[in-house]
């Protein structure tokens, strides 16, 4: 998941929400667009659609061929903006950025995370759903992701 300008010389930004099925990963499909002149107000409200829908699914299957066929999602790819944006937590220039492991980042010539030794604890799910560092986070609340049954909020991201 990205933002996208529709033309250079445009303000206008799309945001989709696209997917793929792991038997038929040659074929990626649009669960939901956003257009607008700025990026949504709200991720939760963003995806709000999307996570009722992928809830029902997980908890309940999909009725496909007379056979309730089980549904999971793996993982959300989204550059390093739209990341912190559906996570609601610091951006990749911002200190605490890391969505993988606590330590606190520093400044030299750009933001970064200098080795440190291997004690650096890895971040969890449950360190999420806690907001085991505050500092990490931005705003009052949590993604809405948390409500899709079997999904990590921390390793169903992967890297970029």
């Amino acid at each position: 998941m990205a933002y996208h300008y529709l033309a250079k010389s445009s303000s206008s930004q799309f945001w989709p929400i696209l997917a793929y099925l792991d038997s038929y990963k040659d074929y990626i499909f649009l669960i939901g667009p956003y257009h607008g002149h700025k990026k949504p107000a709200d991720s939760n409200d963003f995806l709000r659609d999307f996570i009722d829908e992928a809830e029902d699914l997980v908890k309940n299957g999909i009725y496909l061929d007379n056979t309730i066929r089980t549904i999971s999602i793996h993982a959300i790819c989204a550059d390093a903006s739209a990341k912190s944006f559906i996570l609601k937590i610091k951006g990749h220039t911002g200190y605490f950025f890391c969505t993988r492991c606590f330590p606190e980042s520093e400044h030299v010539g750009s933001t970064c995370f200098p080795f440190k030794d291997s004690n650096s604890r890895e971040r969890t799910h449950e360190d999420y759903i806690n907001r085991r560092q505050e500092e990490h986070h931005v705003g009052d609340s949590l993604s809405d992701l948390i409500r899709i049954p079997g999904f990590d909020m921390v390793k169903s991201f992967p890297l970029d």
